[in-house]
């Protein structure tokens, strides 16, 4: 009797053990992986953007690897104890936009750091949620939302405005699974941005919360 309980509860909740399973006091960290390859299917910016770093709300502002059970309270994002990131997430997706940004644009990317900006087509990306999210205690998915802005820097008028959020299926039910799974989120998003930006023209105001609208609205 005993023995079948315990065996329930290892089935019950696997990312729990996952979190427990290292040894004490050593932490795996992850980090976005090798740089994205295939860069063939991204449009060629024709123009600079000058690029804020990412932001983020103070709970996604530090290097852990947040989880949610969705199958239990959605609402309670919580850590992994023993795996967790080399860096802050919005760290992280501001060095992978940089380095797809400088693959696409001819001219580069220019960087704002309290300065004047470089270009007049300012981008700003906010990051909203980035986490792993089981359905489940054996299936989850990656979800990042994030808000992009582009604003017209010498005029001071919003260009465009889009949430984007993006699922990626986790491989497997622990951190590792959720690394991944949010790599390929990042991956997905950068993609759909850089698309979203090709499509933008000055003066045209893009207002989206949904992602079914987002969809629709992107198209040219």
């Amino acid at each position: 009797m005993r023995a079948s309980l315990l065996l329930h509860m290892a089935a019950a909740a696997p990312v729990l053990l996952t979190a427990c399973a290292a040894p004490s006091g050593s932490v795996t960290q992850f980090d976005l992986g090798p740089q994205y390859a295939d860069a063939s299917f991204d449009p060629r910016l024709a123009n600079t953007r000058t690029v804020t770093e990412v932001s983020a709300p103070a709970w996604l502002d530090n290097p852990a690897i947040v989880y949610r059970l969705a199958y239990a309270d959605a609402s309670r994002a919580q850590a992994y104890a023993q795996s967790q990131w080399v860096a802050p997430p919005a760290s992280l997706l501001s060095q992978r936009l940089r380095e797809r940004l400088f693959l696409v644009l001819p001219s580069g990317v220019a960087q704002v750091g309290g300065i004047q900006p470089a270009s007049a087509c300012l981008l700003q990306v906010e990051l909203d949620e980035f986490s792993q999210v089981f359905d489940t205690p054996q299936t989850s998915h990656a979800l990042l939302r994030a808000r992009a802005t582009l604003t017209d820097s010498n005029r001071n008028e919003l260009v465009a405005q889009r949430v984007f959020e993006v699922e990626q299926p986790a491989p497997s039910p622990d951190a590792s699974g959720g690394a991944h799974g949010l790599r390929d989120a990042v991956d997905q998003f950068i993609t759909e941005l850089l698309q979203w930006m090709d499509q933008q023209q000055p003066g045209r105001v893009v207002l989206v919360g949904d992602k079914r609208s987002a969809r629709d609205l992107a198209r040219p």
